[in-house]
């Protein structure tokens, strides 16, 4: 007998489905409800290091450090009790444990699903050792420049936000200004000019041409914490994060005073 055309639909579905279930990059792992795995995918394979003939039917835990058994079960807890369908949890980041015993950094994401009375797990599990080597060299970069930068003292380098208020404040900020940073952080750049350019919102100006410009250059007089004026060579160019949304503005100060006079 020829099968129906709902039961050879179903059979096209479940192919492509398990078609995307095999080419995805991400591991992709199903539990039961009693946390014992039942399809473990060719990305996770490769991950863990196991076969899917090997895992299916073992419990996931023997993906897992031992350390974080505890972690695990309470997350799978949290989708038991209560029994919420289509239930999805946060990403975890936990220790993986290959089949030849080492460990690793791995991300997981659960989320829940029923199949009439039966509760199945889904995890999406990631290697993050790059991702993490990645975000560890970022943080030293980062950790770096922030020394090269707070021990700079022939110009005035620090941080605004979109207002124009100060995020950040270096050595050479304090030398060429006078203000220690507990003095100035969460002022307005308003504070290092003139009466004049103040009433005439000079600082509110330059802000527009760097955004419009991509920087603004600008020299003039600018004042100091005790008052006394030297001539500024500034530079100020907004910052955007990645979605393009404007985070502030990196300003360079030189007192070019002695250049100037001479």
């Amino acid at each position: 007998l020829s099968a129906s055309p709902e039961r050879l639909q179903a059979e096209r579905v479940e192919a492509h489905l398990r078609v995307l279930i095999e080419t995805a990059h991400d591991g992709i792992i199903s539990v039961d409800e009693t946390g014992y795995i039942t399809l473990f995918n060719r990305s996770a394979e490769r991950i863990f290091g196991w076969s899917a003939d090997d895992v299916v039917g073992q419990p996931l835990t023997t993906l897992l450090a031992p350390a974080e058994h505890d972690r695990y079960h309470a997350a799978l807890d949290r989708f038991r009790y209560p029994r919420e369908t289509n239930l999805e949890g946060p990403t975890m980041q936990l220790t993986g444990l290959r089949r030849d015993g080492t460990e690793f950094p791995v991300d997981l994401s659960l989320a829940s699903w029923r199949a009439g009375p039966e509760l199945f797990f889904t995890v999406i599990a990631r290697d993050a050792t790059e991702r993490m080597r990645v975000d560890r060299l970022l943080r030293e970069n980062e950790m770096r420049c922030r020394v090269l930068i707070d021990q700079v003292t022939d110009y005035a380098i620090f941080m605004l936000d979109p207002g124009g208020h100060i995020l950040t404040w270096n050595l050479g900020a304090e030398r060429t200004k006078g203000y220690t940073r507990s003095e100035v952080l969460g002022k307005h750049i308003s504070i290092f000019y003139t009466a004049e350019d103040q009433a005439h919102k000079r600082p509110a100006a330059i802000m527009r041409t760097a955004l419009a410009q991509g920087s603004a250059q600008d020299v003039g007089w600018r004042v100091r914490k005790d008052g006394t004026r030297f001539w500024a060579d500034v530079r100020l160019t907004p910052l955007y994060d990645e979605a393009g949304t404007l985070q502030g503005f990196s300003k360079v100060t030189r007192d070019a005073t002695p250049r100037w006079l001479a």
